[in-house]
């Protein structure tokens, strides 16, 4: 219960980097909301049959692009805010830009992935089990790339140092991601019942959930750290 507990006032006391987040995700999902309405319900859509599959596409790309923006931000001043005085990676230079790219990497596989279970023609059963596989590894994205950022880098040394961490804390990185998973499905289910002009306020919840999930992550990157540190106090 710490760890949720400390996670949790690392969201409130952040709360800066949270509302960019915030932000960015509700205004990009609420001119989504008025390009659809707005103009692609005026246009004939008999016009639009050969460019049909190219809509979600071209949206998961924005989506990737927005949204890793948006991560990037908040999860740098989380990092600094966090682990300040030692964590120092956001001061590099280019930081910005290495940090967005593997965020926008993770974010376009992400789509990339839900693109092609929803547009390749498969069986209903098929589908529906590549969707439940799709949302289990959506919902390991933050907590992998938490990990990650922890280690101030995102070399290969850095991906195998957070994967071994993410498979130390098991059973707690489990748990984390199951209630990821939980809050997804439940932001999924209400996209489908709720009118579109909701869609900005589910992209507010997903920011602080996405934002307390990242400092969960990052609390249990310096539990492993502390008992690594006492396991070589006690070799030596």
């Amino acid at each position: 219960m710490q760890t949720f507990s400390l996670a949790l006032s690392h969201v409130q006391r952040n709360y800066v980097p949270l509302l960019i987040y915030a932000v960015i995700g509700a205004a990009f999902l609420g001119a989504t909301v008025l390009i659809q309405t707005i103009v692609i319900d005026e246009v004939d859509l008999s016009g639009l049959e050969q460019g049909g599959r190219f809509y979600p596409i071209l949206m998961g790309i924005a989506t990737a692009v927005v949204f890793s923006i948006a991560k990037t931000i908040a999860f740098l001043g989380f990092a600094a805010d966090i682990e300040r005085p030692v964590w120092k990676a956001h001061q590099e230079d280019g930081a910005f830009f290495k940090f967005y790219a593997f965020w926008f990497t993770l974010g376009l596989i992400d789509v990339a992935g839900l693109n092609l279970i929803v547009l390749s023609p498969l069986e209903a059963s098929t589908r529906q089990s590549l969707f439940m596989m799709w949302t289990v590894v959506s919902a390991c994205m933050t907590p992998f790339g938490a990990c990650v950022m922890f280690f101030g880098n995102t070399t290969r040394t850095e991906l195998g140092l957070a994967l071994h961490t993410m498979i130390t804390q098991l059973p707690r990185m489990v748990l984390i991601c199951f209630i990821g998973l939980l809050i997804s499905g439940a932001l999924q289910g209400l996209q489908l019942s709720l009118e579109s002009y909701f869609l900005p306020v589910l992209a507010i919840v997903y920011a602080y959930f996405d934002c307390f999930i990242f400092s969960y992550c990052w609390e249990l990157c310096r539990d492993q750290r502390e008992i690594e540190e006492n396991s070589d106090d006690l070799d030596f």
